[in-house]
């Protein structure tokens, strides 16, 4: 089975959101959805998938009588990444507002990292005992806001792309472009399994993110096995481990088929909405050609008129 212009329909579909970034933080999702603080009383537990979602002047539910502490990134990484396109909402980049700390400078990393300085930093409350650099709620809250803004600019696009390439399939099948035997259920499926190729790192900023992310926490996982290794902690930790990570996949199985009946779900939506466009312009383009025709009726029934007198 052959399908024209593969080159094109690769490009447009490398824009879906992978199975990586689609799962990236589903790692440090909480276990439960809420926390029970006493007789009758629960509290929603707010990971950082939830964060993105909340309305930004809604308040961050916390333990009462608990020292909360805020951080947003780890020790020497970035805060801010540069955007694939400019965003028309903040032209000014007060949403952004770049200013420089030293402990976010990816290049003064290595030399924070150093033992002595790590438990000068830890010492001082500069950053936390898994190496995250602590900020205020007002820095948290803006970079919150610059991650929900970031995060609502990708699924613009996302779905802008996808209203394209619902229109290109649709046009194909128009003009018999596509074999006849062809359903679209069974050409959408062919997309969602077709491999996506790999896209330069300004195309998607928050895919790399997400993909960021996700490096991050297997590093967090090979350092925490090493120092196991080290200190000979045994079959226990080991059972622990396997645990969780058949937790994870378990988990990650679930997302990915829930993503698929919705990612369906919304390219189906999609191509009814083209389909639909497609008979109004067709409807309209009739209503011209006829409103032609009776004037051209009516011209030459004039002429003969003229003629006869």
């Amino acid at each position: 089975m052959t399908y024209p212009n593969p080159g094109v329909l690769k490009a447009a579909m490398g824009h879906y959101l992978t199975e990586s970034a689609r799962t990236a933080l589903e790692a440090m999702e909480p276990e439960e959805d809420v926390i029970e603080l006493g007789p009758g009383k629960q509290m929603p537990v707010v990971g950082p998938n939830q964060i993105l979602d909340m309305p930004l002047f809604t308040k961050i539910p916390l333990l009462p009588g608990s020292n909360t502490m805020f951080y947003r990134t780890n020790l020497g990484e970035k805060l801010y990444q540069p955007s694939a396109t400019f965003d028309l909402s903040d032209p000014y980049c007060k949403i952004m507002a770049p200013k420089y700390k030293s402990l976010h400078d990816p290049h003064l990393r290595a030399y924070y990292k150093r033992k002595d300085n790590l438990q000068r930093l830890k010492k001082s409350g500069l950053i936390t005992d898994k190496n995250k650099v602590v900020c205020t709620l007002k820095e948290f809250n803006e970079y919150r806001q610059y991650l929900t803004s970031r995060k609502l600019e990708f699924e613009k696009h996302y779905l802008r792309e996808q209203k394209t390439l619902e229109k290109q399939v649709t046009k194909l099948q128009d003009t018999h472009g596509l074999p006849e035997a062809i359903e679209t259920s069974k050409y959408r499926d062919w997309l969602l399994k077709e491999e996506r190729p790999t896209i330069q790192e300004q195309e998607n900023v928050m895919r790399n993110r997400y993909l960021d992310l996700i490096n991050q926490e297997l590093e967090k996982l090979e350092e925490l096995a090493e120092e196991n290794r080290r200190l000979s902690l045994a079959q226990e930790d080991k059972k622990k481990q396997g645990a969780e990570k058949r937790k994870q996949l378990l988990l990650r199985k679930k997302m990915e088929e829930e993503w698929k009946k919705k990612e369906m779900s919304l390219l189906i939506k999609i191509g009814d909405d083209v389909k639909r466009e497609a008979r109004i312009e067709e409807q309209q383009r009739k209503s011209k050609e006829d409103k032609l025709k009776r004037k051209q009726v009516m011209l030459e029934k004039n002429i003969e008129q003229e003629n006869l007198y």
